[in-house]
């Protein structure tokens, strides 16, 4: 008995498999009109009873799965927006990531000797600002860079996650 309720319990988690169950008995039911027709059957109390018990218990099924459906959907929206995907990708950024702040340039600077380092950021004399400015913004387009593949690639966990 257990192996039949685990077996109904996996079927009617199965979207999927519910929608061919349903389409098929839907199809088997159209064939059966002319069928009915055909053997006279729909002259039968008996068969006419059991058809529409049938179409009772069908549409209160369908309805039932309705509901379930709707019921999940609203879960899933309220998660959503407890916890919304921005934040959860934000954390994620800070967590995985290693963006630092920049130094201001007026704390580095502590004499006006040009012995002492650029005017500029402090650094010793030999270096000169543009050419580590450009190299800063390299360096912060390939972390941008490497951000942006960390984003897309939290969003497809994201997309791919089971509700």
């Amino acid at each position: 008995m257990s192996t039949i309720k685990s077996l109904w319990a996996s079927v009617q988690g199965d979207p999927v498999f519910m929608r061919r169950v349903n389409g098929w008995l839907t199809v088997f039911w159209i064939a059966m009109i002319p069928v009915s027709i055909a053997f006279g059957l729909l002259s039968s109390v008996a068969y006419v009873s059991a058809l529409s018990l049938w179409a009772l218990v069908s549409g209160h099924w369908s309805a039932w799965q309705a509901a379930r459906v709707e019921v999940q959907q609203q879960a899933d929206a309220k998660a959503l927006e407890d916890n919304p995907i921005e934040e959860r990708v934000v954390d994620t950024i800070i967590r995985e990531t290693e963006v630092n702040p920049a130094v201001s340039p007026s704390s580095t600077r502590t004499s006006n000797d040009p012995a002492a380092g650029c005017a500029t950021c402090g650094q010793s004399p030999a270096h000169t600002p543009a050419r580590d400015s450009l190299t800063s913004t390299d360096a912060l387009r390939s972390q941008l860079s490497r951000i942006s593949e960390q984003i897309v690639a939290l969003q497809r966990q994201i997309d791919h996650q089971p509700s």
